[in-house]
């Protein structure tokens, strides 16, 4: 594993991608945004750029599901996990790992550290060694 250089901060509470990036003081762009679906019952986590809208039919073709859903926030719980607390790092160890191109063409990002308070910046990079990564075209720009 590459050893990356990474810089942790608090700021206020956040939830949404929108209000992390205004509370870290960062482009919406630079914001890392995990989703989270089940794709054919399999837990998928698809990492995008904060300003990047899903791609359904991109997930659909990687992973070869005619049924993708996102997982509602009661199953996220089952796994110990809330809403402005995902990360990469954060999701359970048979998650499949989805990363955007247009994510790792910036070259530090900022997420979560698992809380709603604290920032982690890091490498795009290391978004590469996620366990069973595949890394297509995730997301667009928004409209």
């Amino acid at each position: 594993m590459t050893r990356t250089r990474h810089i942790t901060r608090s700021h206020q509470a956040v939830v949404t991608c929108e209000d992390a990036a205004r509370a870290r003081g960062i482009p919406l762009r630079q914001e890392l945004k995990t989703l989270m679906l089940f794709a054919n019952q399999q837990l998928t986590a698809v990492h995008l750029s904060g300003a990047d809208r899903l791609i359904r039919r991109a997930v659909r073709r990687t992973v070869h599901a005619h049924d993708i859903r996102f997982v509602r926030v009661d199953e996220l719980r089952l796994w110990d996990l809330e809403p402005g607390t995902i990360n990469p790092w954060s999701v359970p160890a048979d998650t499949v790992h989805l990363v955007c191109l247009r994510a790792l063409a910036i070259p530090v990002l900022a997420t979560n550290d698992r809380t709603l308070t604290g920032s982690y910046f890091f490498s795009s990079s290391v978004l590469r060694e996620l366990p069973g990564v595949e890394i297509g075209v995730f997301g667009r720009a928004r409209s």
